[in-house]
């Protein structure tokens, strides 16, 4: 649906390969973590149960969305990069959080005309945001700056390993 309506505002769209990338990662993301959370054995109890068992589903399903984007980005860009499931562990959270203050901040930027109280609250929640999203930008910049953080995928036996990976895949899930 969110597809047909970004194709019906801008039917140029169809030939961008971040899109396609974006569709097939979300599609990945929908399929995969329901699949993951129930091979493990439904809800963990406990905080710490629950914390590694995010962190394990997160880096799977990290991993696994990486795997489904290998062939289109050998495809398009020749290139991967190996980091992007530590990028992803650490901010997804992050992106989460600051997500989450965004949608409390509206409703509070629209109240902040009616006492100070509101206008206290939003200015607080701005300041978190502001803080939050400069350090997702710090790490990604970082991350970024990595030397051989980018895996070629040029090579002859790139076929290969992308078959057996697919495979791989296929296993875990089925």
């Amino acid at each position: 649906l969110f597809l047909a309506l970004c194709l019906a505002l801008r039917p140029s769209w169809i030939l961008d390969v971040g899109l396609w990338l974006s569709v097939l990662a979300a599609l990945c993301v929908v399929e995969i973590i329901p699949a993951l959370v129930e091979k493990t054995g439904g809800q963990a109890k406990g905080i710490l149960p629950r914390m590694w068992r995010y962190i394990k589903v997160s880096l799977i399903s990290s991993m696994i969305v990486l795997l489904v984007l290998l062939v289109p980005m050998a495809l398009f860009f020749g290139e991967t990069a190996w980091l992007s499931p530590v990028a992803n562990l650490v901010l997804i959270p992050l992106a989460t959080i600051a997500l989450t203050l965004g949608l409390l901040l509206l409703p509070l930027l629209y109240l902040s005309g009616v006492g100070w109280i509101f206008e206290v609250l939003s200015g607080a929640l701005c300041d978190a945001l502001y803080a939050i999203t400069g350090a997702m930008i710090k790490i990604a910049a970082q991350l970024s700056d990595v030397k051989g953080a980018l895996i070629s995928l040029r090579y002859e036996f790139v076929p290969y390993l992308l078959s057996v990976l697919l495979v791989v895949l296929l296993a875990f899930l089925l």
